[in-house]
C-alpha cells in the first residue's frame, strides 16, 4: 500500500507538473509566508519578460506594486482560503504595469506551504470597461444637457433636423413631429436678409462656431428673438457631420431693454422725449440737412408765471399741468414733427422738414390750442415760443442758444406770443 500510495504521489506530481508547464495561462507557484516566486511556467516567463532564473530570483513585491502591509494581507487570505480571486497590477520586467486576475489557492509541495497562482492579463478589457464607463457617463451628461431649459436642435450634414428636446418645442412651437426631417429654414423669419444667413454660414465653415441674436417665427406665425450659438461636430477626416444649435427666449429680456432705453430718453413724468433724445434726433436732422438738404426748425416754449402756479396750487397740480399741456402740443404736430421735455416748464420742438415761416405758424397754432384750453384747478395758462430754423455751419449749441434768446424775446416783449431772431431767415 506504501508503494502504491508513493507512485500515487509521483504520478499526480507528473500531472501537476505538465498541466503547469503546458497551459497557456501564466502560472507561478509562490511560498506562501515569504512571497519568494519558486516556479513559472513558459507562459508567465513570456508574459513578464524574465529568464526563469531571474523570475526564480523574484519575490511577488517585485511585481505586485502594493505595500508591503497590504500585500501581506492578500496572501494571508489565499492561504487561508478566505478568497480565491484577486485583482490586481502586476509590474513586467520592462516596467509597464499590466491589469491582471490572479486565481490563487494554497497548495504543499515537497513539504512547504505554496499558492499556485493562475495570472490573467485583463488590461485591454479593464480599459475597455474604462471607456464603456467614460461613455456612459457622457451619454448621460449629454442627456442632461439636452433636457435642460435650453433649446436644442440637431441638424444633419444635408442640413435636415434629426432631433430637437422639449425646451424646443416650448420654445418654437414645433413638436418633435413637426420638426424632425424638415430643413431649419423651417423656422427663418423676415427679421434677417439673406447677408445675414452667408455671414453665419461663412463664421461655421471658419471657425466652427457662431453666436449672437438670431429670430425664429414661431409656428403661430409670430417672430420671436433668441440668443443663439451654432456648433459644427465634424468627422475624422475633419468633414462637418451635424451642426448643433443652442438658444433661448430673450423676448424679456428684449422688452426690458427697451424699456431701459425708452427711460434713458424719455422725460419720466410726460413720457415724451428728454434731452437726450433732442440732441440725437437734432443731430439726425442735421445730417439729413447737410446730405439731403432737408430743413428744419426749433421751437422753444415754456410756460408764463409757472412758478406762480406751482406755488400756489403746489406742484402736484404743476405736474399735472404740464402733462395735459403736452397732450395739447402732441395733437398740434405732424408725423414730421417731435417734441421733447428740456427742463423744467420749457419744451423743445423739433419741426421737421420746415422753414422758418412754417415752424412759426406751427407754433401760433400751438400757442393758439394751449391758450383755448382748459386746465383742470388753475383753468387756462398761456405760453411764449421762440422759433429758429437751423442753418448749415450751425452747432447745436448755436442752435440752442438761438432759440433761448428767441423765447426770451417773446417773453420781454409780453408773454403769450411766438418771436423769431431779427435777421432770421
Amino acid at each position: 500500500m506504501r508503494l502504491e500510495r508513493d507512485q500515487w504521489k509521483r504520478e499526480s506530481n507528473q500531472l501537476f507538473d505538465a498541466m503547469f508547464r503546458q497551459n497557456t495561462a501564466p502560472k507561478l507557484l509562490i511560498e506562501a509566508d515569504s512571497g519568494q516566486i519558486i516556479d513559472a511556467n513558459e507562459s508567465a516567463l513570456s508574459f513578464y519578460g524574465y529568464s526563469r532564473s531571474a523570475i526564480e530570483r523574484l519575490n511577488i513585491r517585485d511585481i505586485n506594486p502594493l505595500d508591503d502591509a497590504a500585500l501581506r494581507r492578500e496572501l494571508q487570505l489565499a492561504q487561508r482560503e478566505e478568497r480565491r480571486f484577486f485583482r490586481f497590477q502586476h509590474r513586467l520586467a520592462n516596467g509597464e504595469l499590466r491589469d491582471v486576475e490572479v486565481y490563487s489557492s494554497p497548495m504543499t509541495r515537497h513539504g512547504c506551504q505554496l499558492l499556485h497562482s493562475i495570472i490573467h492579463d485583463v488590461t485591454e478589457r479593464t480599459r475597455a470597461e474604462a471607456e464603456l464607463a467614460a461613455q456612459k457617463a457622457e451619454y448621460r451628461l449629454m442627456a442632461a444637457a439636452f433636457h435642460t431649459g435650453q433649446g436644442v436642435m440637431i441638424v444633419d450634414r444635408q442640413q435636415i433636423i434629426e432631433r430637437v428636446n422639449d425646451a424646443f418645442t416650448a420654445i418654437t412651437g414645433y413638436t418633435l413631429q413637426a420638426a424632425v426631417g424638415q430643413p431649419p429654414q423651417l423656422l427663418q423669419s423676415d427679421q434677417h436678409d439673406a447677408t445675414f444667413y452667408q455671414r453665419v454660414q461663412f463664421t461655421l465653415s471658419v471657425s466652427g462656431y457662431w453666436e449672437g441674436e438670431y429670430w425664429y417665427r414661431h409656428q403661430n406665425g409670430e417672430t420671436l428673438p433668441l440668443w443663439q450659438s451654432i456648433s459644427t461636430l465634424t468627422n475624422g477626416q475633419g468633414e462637418i457631420e451635424h451642426y448643433i444649435y443652442v438658444f433661448h427666449d430673450i423676448r424679456k429680456q428684449k422688452i426690458l431693454e427697451e424699456e431701459l432705453k425708452h427711460l434713458a430718453e424719455h422725460d419720466r413724468l410726460t413720457g415724451i422725449c428728454n434731452r437726450t433724445r433732442l440732441y440725437r434726433l437734432q443731430e439726425q436732422a442735421i445730417n439729413d440737412l447737410e446730405r439731403y438738404d432737408t430743413p428744419f426748425s426749433l421751437i422753444m416754449l415754456d410756460i408764463d408765471c409757472f412758478k406762480d402756479i406751482n406755488d400756489e396750487y403746489g406742484h402736484d397740480v404743476g405736474d399735472s399741468v404740464l402733462k395735459a399741456l403736452t397732450d395739447v402740443i402732441i395733437r398740434q404736430l405732424r408725423d414730421s414733427d417731435e417734441v421733447g421735455r428740456w427742463g423744467g416748464d420749457e419744451f423743445m420742438l423739433l419741426a421737421g422738414h420746415t422753414h422758418l415761416d412754417g415752424a412759426i405758424t406751427l407754433a401760433e397754432r400751438v400757442r393758439a390750442s394751449i391758450e383755448a384750453t382748459t386746465f383742470d384747478d388753475i383753468g387756462s395758462v398761456t405760453v411764449s415760443l421762440g422759433v429758429v430754423e437751423f442753418h448749415r455751419g450751425m452747432t447745436l449749441a448755436e442752435s440752442g442758444k438761438a432759440v433761448d434768446e428767441a423765447l426770451y424775446r417773446a417773453k420781454r416783449r409780453g408773454r403769450n406770443r411766438v418771436e423769431s431772431l431779427p435777421g432770421d431767415a
